[in-house]
């Protein structure tokens, strides 16, 4: 990806005034050419080092540039015991960032043509053929928010019988369990007479992951894991499930929780392809390494994705020319920030949830990362003169 724009693109007011960029047009730049020196990686590591130490950080930190791993690094324990400190391979539930994946594996069946951007719901789902509201939605529409179902996990679950219900099921994942709670949350899902709004589309990514299963003729664990996981040699990461005994630290209760409170929320039929996988954030650098250098689809991904109506597309939020992805469980918190410009990406996955502020961590961790790119481009451009 080759970008010819003006430097103050990059760079702060003051650096334009000291160096006249406003009637300096930077040399054709490669954006995949430039990289960090060790003396520049060694300064971002001792940067973000105290960024996520005084703010008592505890999980792990990946952040790369293009395929360059700039840092990579974990804090803190991952159990109330103390007993097992976080590393650069412990597993995450990463909630939002899931949809990810999934927004991965539709366009790939996209680019094998089993998919269609256009094909409806009433294709894949017989209730959605007879239902107005929603037959003539698109796979497009699902990538895209383009219309919002809403978010089924609260209103699904809302009364007492139905959680103390889903629990029992979810106590047990065998198949029959597994499939009973898919399919009745995606029926619930259909059964609409209106779009809701809401920050998430997780009843979207919902649908997308059963319209995976039913063009690919596979499990959507077996799909991903086939496509993306193995491919990509991703050896810690997973799908929830109860046998994984997760914990993490609530700031707000001040205290730990543990995946087995509530068996619900840690099973894959009910988090699924919308908030179902587990992941390093090691993992996850190589996977969005893959995105940003279109290593996986044909689809360019970062591109698309600024098309929604809604700011949000294939698994990402648009902000400003950057994108991200936040997702939190009573566990976990996840974020990851991706400039598409300069090809930079930030990932924080940490045990603490509540009022810890990952999303302002993490554009923190990307400001320190920017200002070399900024350097490294305004050194061009004086080489340039």
């Amino acid at each position: 990806m080759k970008i010819k724009r003006l430097i103050c693109a990059f760079l702060s007011v003051s650096v334009l005034a000291l160096s006249g960029c406003g009637q300096t047009e930077v040399k054709e730049v490669d954006m995949k050419t430039i990289t960090l020196s060790s003396s520049q990686i060694s300064d971002v590591n001792a940067k973000v080092d105290k960024e996520l130490t005084d703010c008592n950080f505890s999980g792990s930190a990946a952040i790369t540039l293009n395929t360059q791993s700039v840092y990579e690094k974990s804090f803190g324990f991952s159990n109330e015991k103390k007993d097992k400190k976080n590393t650069n391979a412990t597993e995450y539930q990463i909630s939002s960032v899931s949809s990810v994946f999934t927004a991965v594996a539709a366009a790939m069946l996209i680019d094998e043509g089993k998919l269609k951007k256009t094909d409806t719901l009433a294709v894949f789902f017989k209730s959605a053929a007879s239902n107005a509201v929603i037959k003539d939605i698109t796979v497009e529409d699902l990538l895209l928010k383009n219309v919002d179902f809403g978010d089924y996990t609260n209103s699904f679950i809302s009364a007492t019988d139905q959680l103390v219900k889903y629990n029992n099921l979810a106590k047990n994942e065998n198949k029959k369990n597994y499939e009973t709670i898919k399919n009745d949350i995606s029926a619930f899902i259909l059964n609409v007479s209106k779009y809701h709004r809401s920050e998430t589309p997780a009843s979207n990514y919902y649908l997308l992951g059963r319209i995976i299963e039913k063009v690919s003729k596979t499990d959507y664990k077996e799909y991903v894991k086939k496509n993306i996981i193995d491919r990509l040699g991703l050896n810690h990461t997973d799908f929830v499930s109860q046998k994984k005994k997760l914990s993490g630290y609530d700031t707000n209760l001040g205290k730990w929780r543990y995946s087995d409170e509530y068996p619900i929320y840690s099973s894959f039929g009910y988090l699924y392809s919308a908030y179902g996988i587990t992941s390093s954030a090691s993992d996850l650098s190589k996977l969005f390494s893959a995105i940003i250098n279109n290593k996986l689809t044909k689809i360019n991904i970062l591109r698309e994705a600024k098309k929604s109506d809604s700011n949000y597309g294939y698994g990402l939020t648009v902000d400003g020319r950057n994108l991200a992805v936040k997702g939190e469980t009573y566990l976990n918190s996840s974020y990851v920030f991706i400039n598409p410009e300069s090809l930079e990406c930030s990932i924080l996955l940490s045990n603490s949830v509540g009022k810890y502020g990952i999303k302002e961590v993490g554009k923190d961790l990307h400001g320190v990362i920017n200002s070399k790119i900024n350097g490294i481009l305004l050194e061009n451009a004086m080489g340039s003169k």
